[in-house]
């Protein structure tokens, strides 16, 4: 018999040790996962776990993001897996459907940044819409003025995101915003993104100029957001990313513009 209930900090060596066994990804650690789950300052983490005589054998888990311009809350779908011996057994949407019922009394939406295995089952079976794919870019980061449809980075939540136990994260003052680098390969140039507008932090470089030189960065921005700089070739870019989301008030077909931006800062494929 397979029990399904919510996450729980009791089971973070459980998680820890299926999704290191399901993506041999070594940083999926306790401490990583209580970071990520148990002090992001937006709140817990929502999700359920599958468990079968005792052991958690699928877990699915959320993190809530907040945008600006709205009190209402959203959530950013994160961490799957299933342990390979209960595969097939529609464990993993039984589990985001418990999710997405229990999460519709309290969040807006669910967004998501699925690749190209994932993708067709989270729109297909789970109801959500594409927005479109991240772009990985060499240009300049400054952006038009902030709209309303994009993550909210308050100084808390900023100092929370970069203080992930994967480490590689640096923050600078530049302008009226704040430059955050992710040093992701020795071997590759690191990822920047800009946050306009940000009061102050603690634990940060001394204010300098904004940078002009060109630089690298992944995101996403609407149709009516121009993203200034070139695109890197097919060839060089990581697999396809897609944003994907799923409004938990009504249908997702009849959003329009739920998001204008979203950042390689926004997610945590790295």
């Amino acid at each position: 018999m397979i029990e399904v209930v919510a996450i729980s900090s009791e089971r973070l060596d459980q998680y820890a040790n299926l999704l290191q066994g399901v993506f041999r990804k070594h940083f999926l650690t306790q401490e990583y996962l209580n970071w990520q789950y148990f002090q992001n300052p937006n709140g817990y983490a929502v999700g359920f776990d599958a468990i079968s005589e005792g052991s958690v054998v699928a877990h699915y888990a959320c993190i809530p993001l907040r945008l600006w311009g709205t009190d209402e809350p959203i959530l950013l779908s994160l961490n799957t897996a299933t342990n390979p011996q209960f595969q097939g057994k529609g464990l993993f949407k039984k589990l985001a459907q418990a999710t997405y019922e229990h999460a519709s009394k309290s969040f807006m939406a669910v967004v998501g940044v699925a690749n190209k295995n994932s993708f067709p089952g989270f729109v297909r079976s789970l109801g959500f819409i594409q927005l479109g794919s991240l772009d990985l870019r060499i240009g300049p980061l400054s952006l038009p003025a902030r709209s309303p449809q994009e993550v909210q980075y308050t100084p808390d939540f900023l100092n929370w995101r970069t203080s992930s136990p994967r480490g590689g994260f640096s923050m600078k003052e530049a302008g009226d915003g704040v430059v955050v680098k992710r040093q992701v390969s020795r071997f590759a140039p690191p990822l920047r993104a800009f946050i306009p507008h940000l009061g102050y932090v603690e634990n940060i470089d001394s204010k300098r100029p904004i940078e002009t030189k060109l630089t690298m960065t992944l995101d996403w921005t609407s149709s009516g957001i121009r993203s200034r700089g070139v695109s890197m070739p097919q060839r060089l870019k990581p697999s396809p990313l897609h944003l994907i989301y799923r409004n938990l008030q009504g249908d997702s077909s009849t959003v329009t513009t739920p998001l204008t931006r979203f950042t390689f800062l926004d997610f945590d494929a790295f």
